[in-house]
């Protein structure tokens, strides 16, 4: 019998997601894997600078959000060779305090 966190991952799916620049609205990254699967490392080459962070989900909904991205100040940046493929973003999934999911992607600047 699977656990209710399993129950739930079961129904749980991120059907696509997109980076846009803030200030023209152009995508810079645009991918429908769905994220929310824990079992592999997922991938994406995306613009040198950004930072975000995503809302909450409704519960039996499919939901849209979106999140404005600034650049660090110049004095705290890294050089990009330096971090190309070598950053992974560990993004958690809950319903209230059980955790559902954990996902990996790995960053490739671009």
């Amino acid at each position: 019998m699977p656990s209710r966190a399993e129950d739930i991952l079961g129904g749980f799916k991120l059907n696509w997601m997109n980076l846009r620049d803030a200030d023209s609205g152009d995508i810079l990254w645009e991918g429908n894997t769905d994220l929310s699967k824990p079992d592999q490392e997922h991938e994406a080459r995306v613009p040198k600078k950004w930072f975000f962070e995503f809302g909450y989900v409704i519960a039996n909904s499919t939901n849209t959000w979106q999140s404005l991205m600034e650049a660090a100040p110049e004095s705290q940046m890294m050089p990009a060779n330096v971090l190309n493929g070598n950053i992974i973003i560990e993004t958690k999934f809950y319903d209230e305090d059980l955790l559902l999911s954990t996902t990996h992607v790995r960053l490739y600047y671009v």
